[in-house]
């Protein structure tokens, strides 16, 4: 049963009172896998500048492994933080261009037998849309392109619920108790909803938190911007 609490976005222009979703939580030191087509270099697609992660990926693309069923990607793993157990959550701003659709930017790895995934998060025709871990596919925002946006995933493992914030509002929450363990990725993914032949998505300011009480043996960021290549 779907515990479902939305709250449309109308426009870029609504004023809207939020709050901090990260308040109680700790942010953690992290390292990332570049995943992209297995014969091309990671440069051909993905670059990183300025603190703004750059990934572009074309429909006549390669999987990420030799052999392998999925379809084209260009993708951050984050490594080392898999977990099966506690409050988790993912932030980090980013930027679909309204020529860019049928993408998915971001996924909690581990969900049932039909799907691999937990949660996906697709940008279709300008909508923020949740797919996955057997779920419906249900909207969550519209007008998401052409604009920074700031999102917000929140994982309760223990309890199984996920909230999705956009711009500190929390807009979708859901019972997602789906197979362990997990991990999260973002980035350009194809999917099968007639997504454009070249996909791009760019991404900045990327944090993983986890609920301050629950932090043992994780290393917390001390100082400094959290990022998988540090300049």
């Amino acid at each position: 049963m779907l515990l479902v609490l939305m709250i449309w976005l109308l426009g870029v222009n609504r004023v809207v009172v939020g709050i901090d979703p990260t308040d109680g939580f700790t942010q953690l030191a992290f390292s990332c896998e570049i995943q992209k087509p297995y014969d091309v270099a990671v440069g051909d697609r993905f670059d990183f500048l300025e603190g703004v992660y750059n990934l572009w990926v074309f429909s006549s693309d390669k999987p990420y492994m030799e052999d392998s069923p999925t379809m084209p990607r260009a993708e951050l793993r984050i490594a080392g933080l898999d977990y099966s157990s506690g409050v988790w959550q993912f932030e980090g701003d980013f930027f679909v261009a309204s020529t860019v659709t049928g993408v998915c930017i971001m996924q909690i790895f581990g969900g049932t037998q039909a799907t691999a995934t937990a949660l996906q998060l697709r940008v279709v025709n300008g909508n923020l849309l949740r797919y996955g871990g057997g779920l419906p596919t249900i909207p969550i925002a519209s007008r998401i392109n052409d604009r920074w946006a700031r999102l917000n995933v929140i994982h309760n493992a223990d309890l199984g619920t996920i909230q999705i914030f956009i711009d500190k509002v929390l807009l979708y929450s859901e019972d997602n108790d789906n197979y362990k363990p997990h991990y999260f990725k973002c980035g350009t993914a194809y999917t099968q909803d007639s997504p454009s032949s070249c996909l791009e998505t760019k991404w900045k300011n990327i944090a993983i938190w986890k609920k301050s009480n629950q932090v043992k043996r994780e290393i917390p960021l001390i100082g400094g911007t959290a990022s998988c290549f540090p300049q």
